[in-house]
């Protein structure tokens, strides 16, 4: 029995996928909210993004959905954060700002508790 080879694209998908929920449950194991917190905000997003790549969602509603998720899951000050900084032509987190939400991983929700 023959079996169709699955798209590149999809595997992409697929394997960043399982490693976020592979990152996200390391970040839980260590305790380390940053790390938790952002694999389990983005790891759904993979596979929208997915359908957007076969054109049954836009990446204008994954973002959306994003900004939804970051609310709910109290990361929104964050990702308008790191919005703000693509809108700004900063494509990089320059390491001093790594260290900073290393260091207050509690910075993900804006709400210091």
């Amino acid at each position: 029995m023959k079996t169709n080879p699955t798209p590149a694209s999809d595997t992409l998908h697929r394997l960043l996928f399982h490693a976020l929920l592979e990152i996200r449950s390391q970040g839980h194991e260590a305790r380390n909210k940053l790390v938790f917190h952002l694999a389990d905000l983005f790891h759904d997003i993979v596979l929208e993004m997915e359908k957007a790549a076969k054109g049954e969602s836009t990446y204008e509603d994954i973002l959306l959905l994003l900004q939804r998720q970051a609310r709910e899951k109290g990361c929104e000050k964050w990702l308008n954060h790191e919005v703000d900084r693509l809108a700004n032509g900063v494509s990089s987190i320059a390491p001093s700002a790594a260290d900073d939400l290393s260091s207050d991983p509690l910075r993900l929700s804006g709400s210091g508790s």
